[in-house]
């Protein structure tokens, strides 16, 4: 998606803290008790949170569930410098805890999680007509949610392990006359899974390098690839916005932006031929490399003070240079979304997209592989203060991502989320909360349907 601008930073800087994505997992009270402690004159804030919780499936599969208590704690700490005329900036440090009564993955050892998670945003002005912003993202998890970086999911089940994925962004904008500007923006995404070939035993070889002609009994059709080799990749990104503002409240802009994807687990994934075992080809991460190139056009516009809507509509084309059919093509890209601030401490927010977008499924057919999805991802979510100390959120999620290339080549799957929560704030330093979140995944693919349900009880202090 385009790195465009950095309009209302604090309250994505708040989102990031639980998860970079929409479906946070139990974000409720940690957005809540950052946002109460970034409201303050106070530079500095401490909190802790301590959750039990019930997951019916840990492990995201639809046979051989397993069912867990466990207990979470995490504590959170958040800087915030001093505001001045020009400079902003912000630093947030959350760590999480997870203890189960069963072990997650019997593959493992441990019956614990953890999770570290880093946000920070600097934004400064040069003069009235310069700025620049920056951010940075840091998570090692295993939940989708904090994983992904975008609005699309690339894995949609937990992965076990320390995961790492790192997004840092920077945009500089200049107003050249009262009614023109640009912005420039570079973007970088990183992803590496500590699930690899060596430490795999789907392949039992501990090599990255496969001999040509390998038969395809020893090395199946991407069924068996690890987490790296399918999903261990960066992708930079580098756009271009020129903006008019029409009115007062409305901008219209129009931009290009370019994207270049590199796997870089260097692992066999899948192998190309048939019964001559002496003409078969591995694949290897490197073959689902792709450039794209974007071209949009969009508005922003303020429909009142407390209604605010943005949209980016145009086509994505694609060049998958690197694969077996070096296929390219052209594809539709949106993005939109609406803020509705209907009440004090109550919102309603809802978005759609539409991209191209990494994927954990691969299979191989004749000369073609899966090279990646194209997904539509929309969502609403709503906050509501319901009493003067109780207040309510959910938000609902939807996935359809299509396949290209392969064997799944035209086959889709559906990706549902839901989660409704409860805070009881007791008074300015504790909250009280309950929350339940549903996933559920619908897939044509054998062995990647699932249902998963979770709920979470606890409390947050905050100092």
């Amino acid at each position: 998606m385009p790195c465009g601008g950095f309009g209302d930073q604090t309250k994505n800087m708040k989102r990031i803290v639980a998860s970079v994505g929409l479906a946070a997992l139990g974000a409720a009270s940690i957005q809540s008790s950052h946002a109460q402690a970034l409201g303050t004159e106070k530079p500095w804030s401490i909190s802790a949170s301590l959750r039990g919780f019930y997951d019916d499936n840990v492990n995201t599969v639809k046979t051989g569930k397993i069912n867990t208590f466990g207990v979470e704690i995490s504590p959170t700490i958040s800087m915030r410098l001093p505001s001045a005329d020009q400079t902003t900036a912000e630093l947030i440090y959350t760590y999480a805890y997870k203890w189960y009564d069963k072990k997650p993955d019997p593959s493992r050892t441990g019956t614990s999680d953890q999770t570290h998670t880093v946000a920070a945003r600097l934004m400064h002005a040069f003069n009235e007509r310069t700025s620049v912003s920056l951010s940075e993202s840091f998570v090692i998890g295993q939940e989708p949610d904090q994983i992904r970086s975008g609005s699309q999911f690339a894995s949609v089940q937990r992965i076990s392990g320390q995961n790492v994925r790192n997004f840092g962004a920077i945009t500089v904008n200049h107003q050249f006359t009262p009614t023109f500007a640009g912005e420039v923006g570079y973007a970088n995404a990183f992803y590496d899974y500590e699930d690899n070939l060596k430490s795999s035993t789907s392949y039992g070889v501990s090599s990255n390098t496969v001999p040509a002609g390998t038969p395809l009994g020893i090395y199946p059709v991407g069924v068996n690839a690890s987490r790296s080799g399918l999903l261990d990749r960066m992708e930079q990104t580098i756009h271009a916005d020129a903006r008019w503002t029409l009115q007062e409240n409305t901008i219209v802009l129009v931009g290009y932006q370019y994207m270049m994807g590199r796997y870089n687990a260097n692992e066999p994934i899948g192998v190309i031929g048939g019964v001559n075992i002496a003409t078969n080809v591995v694949v290897t991460s490197g073959n689902r490399d792709y450039n794209a190139h974007y071209g949009y056009v969009g508005a922003e516009h303020s429909f009142r003070p407390d209604l605010f809507g943005s949209l980016r509509v145009g086509v994505r084309f694609n060049d998958n240079y690197a694969s077996p059919g070096q296929e390219t093509g052209t594809s539709p890209y949106v993005n939109a979304s609406l803020r509705y601030m209907y009440a004090k401490d109550s919102n309603l927010e809802a978005g759609v997209s539409h991209d191209r977008n990494a994927n954990d499924a691969f299979s191989t057919q004749g000369g073609s592989i899966t090279v990646d999805s194209e997904s539509t991802s929309a969502y609403i979510a709503v906050n509501h203060r319901i009493f003067l100390d109780l207040y309510g959120n959910a938000m609902l999620t939807f996935q359809n991502s299509t396949f290209n290339g392969g064997q799944f080549d035209g086959t889709s799957e559906q990706y549902y989320l839901a989660n409704v929560g409860l805070e009881y704030h007791i008074n300015q330093n504790f909250i009280a909360s309950v929350s339940y979140h549903f996933d559920h995944l619908d897939a044509s693919q054998t062995g990647r349907t699932y249902d998963r349900n979770r709920f979470y009880f606890g409390a947050t202090v905050t100092y």
